[in-house]
């Protein structure tokens, strides 16, 4: 593809609604192959460093996104995420925030319907404000839920209440003797 100077010809649902939400498109950042590594260290165009530290890794697939947000190249970057992690590892690993929403929030790219589109920033105002933006279902959803009672953003301000933890001290099975 990069020999190919491949570019889409035109915006997928979600470039649609990022453009209509103000956004401003400045480039393509790396990723691994596919988006099927946990590091993004693509062999067309190399290794992505971590701002933070550049012996260290980005994590992948959107590893990036977030090396370009952390490096504060962009407030805010386009992250998705099929399972692995990809939106959240990355964001980890760089110090950031990242956002993978419920199935349904926000419009998934028709060409899989198991990936979650999102983004990551360096707030969680910034991360807040997106679904906000452009959630909603398209035609061709398999996932359709209900608008938010309220703003993400309204969401801030509020306290959360009594938050609890749960920890397992005993696992409710038996663990064979060579696992523990």
């Amino acid at each position: 593809m990069r020999d190919a100077d491949y570019r889409s010809p035109s915006d997928t649902v979600l470039g649609t609604r990022f453009r209509s939400a103000r956004f401003t498109t400045l480039g393509k950042t790396n990723m691994p192959e596919l988006g099927a590594q946990c590091t993004t260290q693509p062999l067309a165009f190399g290794p992505t460093r971590n701002p933070g530290d550049l012996e260290r890794s980005t994590s992948g697939s959107s590893g990036g996104s977030c090396a370009a947000v952390a490096a504060g190249l962009v407030p805010i970057a386009h992250a998705n995420d099929q399972g692995g992690g990809s939106i959240r590892l990355p964001a980890g690993w760089c110090g950031l925030v990242g956002l993978k929403p419920s199935r349904g929030r926000i419009f998934r790219h028709s060409t899989s319907r198991s990936i979650v589109e999102s983004v990551v920033s360096r707030t969680l105002r910034d991360v807040a404000a997106v679904p906000d933006a452009v959630q909603g279902s398209a035609p061709g959803d398999l996932y359709l839920i209900p608008p938010p009672v309220r703003r993400y953003t309204e969401e801030l301000s509020e306290v959360p209440g009594k938050l609890r933890i749960g920890m397992l001290v005993r696992a409710p099975w038996e663990v064979h003797p060579k696992m523990c």
